[in-house]
């Protein structure tokens, strides 16, 4: 959400277009999912295959270690998925899938 945040706070101000954080949560079948979508300017398409890898950022002066974590904490302890959408100038969102638990 932070990330998501970030995304539109430039995009509220350059452009006099409110930024917009939208966060739902449903079931799938064995799973949960949980999606983050913002209105910001998107992620390009050189950038996506890259997200989840430490030290990548696209922000100056950040660490690069948030979405890398998290993907790690997702996928590798919970056995869930991390995915994202998203169309440069349309915002993006992030999927966190997690399986239920008996």
């Amino acid at each position: 959400m932070t990330n998501a945040a970030q995304a539109i706070a430039p995009r509220a101000t350059a452009t006099g277009v409110r930024g917009l954080v939208r966060v739902a949560a449903r079931a799938e079948g064995d799973r949960v999912r949980i999606s983050i979508a913002d209105n910001g300017e998107g992620i390009r398409p050189e950038h996506r295959a890259r997200l989840f890898e430490p030290l990548f950022t696209m922000r100056p002066g950040h660490a690069g270690l948030g979405l890398a974590l998290a993907h790690r904490v997702v996928v590798a302890r919970h056995g869930g998925r991390l995915e994202v959408e998203s169309e440069p100038g349309r915002g993006a969102t992030f999927h966190v899938l997690l399986p239920v638990s008996a």
